[in-house]
């Protein structure tokens, strides 16, 4: 019995090895944006592949990011050929003293209710917000965070 179940732990461990590295290389790297608002301005908007974005807020803001991206699926005879398509990414926020905010969803989630996410931020400090599924991280993306509620703090080098 023990040795059916070290068969299968290895196996296990193969086939997620193999999954990972298909598509998790992506995974290994971060790249960070910088948030700079415009001054006045209550949103922030990026395009490219960064895929980490981090800046201070003020304790009591109300957040709404948004994050679409490109996905590459498999097209064409055995799905050999890869087409970007524009898709959701499932964003985050890491903040001050382990805040997190997320979402899981049911199957029955719509691609509005996967990319956009909202938070009141407990804290002053500096939040990270990021995205999944990390494969997409690289690809080109299209990130909104806005703001309301108390004036957020300014980022250092922000106009």
């Amino acid at each position: 019995m023990r040795y059916v179940s070290q068969k299968i732990g290895l196996a296990l461990i193969a086939i997620l090895s193999c999954v990972g590295n298909s598509s998790g290389s992506a995974c290994l790297y971060a790249t960070v944006e910088r948030i700079r608002f415009s001054k006045g301005a209550e949103c922030w908007y990026y395009a490219g592949k960064a895929t980490h974005f981090v800046g201070n807020f003020s304790r009591g803001q109300r957040v709404t990011v948004e994050m679409k991206g490109e996905m590459f699926e498999g097209a064409g005879p055995g799905g050999l050929l890869f087409k970007p398509t524009w898709t959701a990414r499932v964003p985050s926020i890491e903040g001050p003293h382990k805040f997190y905010a997320g979402k899981v969803f049911a199957g029955d989630a719509t691609e509005e209710d996967m990319s956009r996410l909202e938070a009141l931020l407990p804290e002053t400090g500096q939040y990270t917000f990021s995205f999944a599924p990390c494969g997409m991280w690289h690809n080109h993306g299209h990130v909104a965070i806005c703001v309301s509620g108390p004036a957020h703090v300014t980022t250092p080098g922000a106009n």
